[in-house]
Formats: structure tokens, C-alpha cells, sequence
């Protein structure tokens, strides 16, 4: 096929005890490619642990960390010139957690609260180019389930929220006379978004089902600042 090289490897330990669960994992993966810096790793680690407090309440925490560096994976249709060796790490963690909550056969509660940290880099190995970002998200989400005998309805609302930073470093040559100038830049934004929606969804027949909704988002913070709503048929 190819490739020069490629390992990897995947193991799960899980288990259950009473009214608890749990799942730990780590995943390991690497290829050389098939030519100069197409090469590709990454590890990933994860946890999960799962709380029934009764039949019809429950809680869940997950932690991952991911590790990636990769080179040049884009596949051109003439052989590309890699004399500039671009390379690209990131490091990721993330931490969910969960609730659900059933208040009768007919009616359900989720709730989910997330954060992710994540600086991921491209750089250059053959010239004084870097570029890194910085940022933290967080996300939390709360939805209402009603299941009828011809009808359900989902409702729900989300919050996206992040603080990202980004930097960008480069050194490029003046020829006459030679000297090198240095540009770098600092930016930072905080996009958010924040989202209601309502779906109904009516049985008309045994084997037709229409669905109505609506949604509402608003958007502020990155490029542009936007409210909008959403009907759905």
C-alpha cells in the first residue's frame, strides 16, 4: 500500500459494581505515511464513570486527553513540494458531565455540561513560522423529553461559550539589502451562541409522521453578531 510504517494499538478496561460503571481506555496510532513528512500520531486517553442513583436517576463524568502531530496529510493531484516541511500538534482535555432524570414513563430530563481546552499549532521546520491558538470552551445543555401515545415533544436550550487566543509569528527575508523582519500578532475573541428549540413530531397515520419546529440562536463575539429563528417542517 505504501506506507513506510504504521502501528497502533487499542485497550478498554470496564466494569460494574452495584450501582456504579466504569470504562478506561487508551488508544495509540502512527503511520511514517508514504512520503517526506506524511507521517501521523496520536495517542488518546479516556475515562468514563456512570452513577444510578435509582432506576430513574443517573449521573456520568468522562475525561479524555488527546495528543496529535501530523505533517503534510493533504493529497494533491500532482506530488506537492514540501520544502517548507509544515507540521501541525495539538493537545486536547475534555471533561462532560451528565445527568438524566425520568419524572414518569412519559417524561424525561437531560442535562450535560461540557469543557474542552485545546492549543492546537501549525509551524514550519525549515522556516521561522508558527501559528497557536489558546482556547477554552464550555458548553452546557438542558432538554425536556415528553413521549405521548401519538405525539412527542423534545425542548430544550444551549450555551456555547469560549475564550480563544490566537498568535502568529513569522520571519520572512528582504533580499536588498538581506535582513529579516519579524511580524507576530496577538488576537483574542469570545464567541457565544445561544440556542432554544422546540420539535413536535405527530404520528398522522401508522406510517407517516410530521414534525414542527422552531429554533432560535443567537450569536455574538466572532466575526459577526447575529440573532436569527429557525421554523422547521
Amino acid at each position: 500500500m505504501g506506507i513506510r510504517g504504521r502501528g497502533g494499538g487499542d485497550s478498554v478496561l470496564s466494569g460494574i459494581e452495584g450501582p456504579w460503571s466504569f470504562s478506561v481506555g487508551g488508544f495509540h496510532f502512527e503511520t511514517d505515511g508514504f512520503q517526506e513528512n506524511n507521517d501521523l500520531t496520536v495517542d488518546t486517553g479516556n475515562a468514563f464513570v456512570q452513577f444510578q442513583q435509582s432506576v430513574d436517576t443517573s449521573f456520568f463524568m468522562e475525561i479524555r486527553s488527546t495528543h496529535r502531530e501530523e505533517g503534510d496529510l493533504v493529497l494533491r493531484f500532482e506530488p506537492a513540494d514540501n520544502s517548507s516541511l509544515p507540521r501541525q500538534d495539538e493537545d486536547s482535555s475534555s471533561v462532560k458531565l451528565g445527568a438524566r432524570h425520568n419524572f414518569s414513563n412519559r417524561s424525561t430530563l437531560l442535562a450535560l455540561f461540557a469543557y474542552q481546552t485545546a492549543s492546537p499549532s501549525d509551524f514550519s521546520r525549515t522556516s521561522d513560522y508558527v501559528f497557536g491558538i489558546d482556547s477554552d470552551a464550555y458548553v452546557g445543555e438542558l432538554q425536556w423529553l415528553y413521549r405521548a401515545d401519538r405525539w412527542s415533544l423534545v425542548t430544550g436550550a444551549r450555551y456555547y461559550g469560549a475564550d480563544q487566543t490566537n498568535d502568529l509569528m513569522f520571519v520572512y527575508p528582504i533580499p536588498d539589502p538581506p535582513f529579516e523582519e519579524t511580524y507576530s500578532s496577538t488576537t483574542t475573541t469570545r464567541p457565544e451562541n445561544f440556542s432554544t428549540y422546540a420539535y413536535l413530531s405527530v404520528e398522522l397515520t401508522p406510517t407517516l409522521v410530521g414534525t414542527l419546529g422552531l429554533a432560535s440562536d443567537n450569536i455574538s463575539g466572532s466575526v459577526y453578531d447575529r440573532d436569527e429563528i429557525s421554523p422547521k417542517f
